[in-house]
């Protein structure tokens, strides 16, 4: 259950109710008895499987090449001095 606290006490107790929230607990700011705000744990966002395919055909693009109807183009070749 989520702890509920008043905007004007999360001002005061600040660094007590993130380390709530770090460990865990979500808390609810309210402001005149409405919730406003809620603070919760940090959870890094994950990445879908449409966006883990999309760097795979990047980075294999970069692996081949592109061929731009001249000499064949690479990641490597960008720092050639030809």
């Amino acid at each position: 259950m989520p702890r509920l606290i008043s905007a004007a006490d999360a001002r005061r107790q600040f660094s007590t109710i993130l380390k709530q929230a770090a460990s865990g607990r979500t808390v609810i700011i309210t402001q005149r008895g409405q919730p406003m705000a809620r603070l919760e744990p940090y959870a890094p966002p994950s990445a879908t499987g449409d966006a883990c395919s999309a760097w795979n055909r990047l980075f294999q693009t970069l692996d081949e090449g592109v061929h731009l109807n001249t000499r064949r183009g690479d990641r490597n070749s960008l720092y050639d001095r030809r």
